[in-house]
Formats: C-alpha cells, structure tokens, sequence
C-alpha cells in the first residue's frame, strides 16, 4: 500500500482512479488510512499538490479517529461516563 508523510507522521492510501468522476473525494477511513477516489487522468505531482494542500485537514482527521479509537466503549451505563455516538463523545447522567 503506498504512503505519504504528514507532519512526520506516515499515512497509507488507497487510490482509485474514475474516468467518470470530475472532483477529488477524500476519505480518512476507520482504520486510519485514506481513500482517494479521482478523475482517471490524475498525475502523480497533482496528488502530491492534494496531499500538501489538504494536510492540515488530513492530519486534524487522523488525530480525531486515534482520539475515538483510545477510547473503549462502554459496557455498562453509569452515570458520568462517556459514550460515543455517530462519532462523537457525550456524557451520560441518571434521571430518578
């Protein structure tokens, strides 16, 4: 699987080329590798200028996804305790 560096940091990524496609979708996946999806007629130095372009971003991604990924879920309800949601943390309390 080829990888980039960023912030010194190196990521995996899939690449998949459409001849149908006109815009660039970026995807950080579970696993913390990124999927491209791009028109078929991208070159590499273009990839690379993505890659530069949208680092920050990137790097934000990944640093969220190892957040949630440290974070165990729960297996028993109790009041203060953190529960993750369609990916974000709420904390929950008892009502008696």
């Amino acid at each position: 699987m080829p990888t980039f560096i960023i912030n010194g940091q190196s990521v995996s990524y899939t690449l998949r080329l459409d001849k149908r496609r006109k815009t660039i979708q970026l995807r950080v996946l579970p696993s913390a590798t990124v999927e491209i999806v791009a028109p078929g007629n991208l070159t590499k130095p273009e990839l690379e200028q993505i890659f530069t372009a949208k680092s920050k971003w990137l790097s934000n991604r990944l640093n969220k996804i190892a957040a949630l990924a440290e974070n165990p879920i729960n297996r028993q309800l109790l009041s203060g305790s953190q529960i993750l949601y369609q990916g974000q943390t709420y904390r929950s309390f008892a009502i008696e």
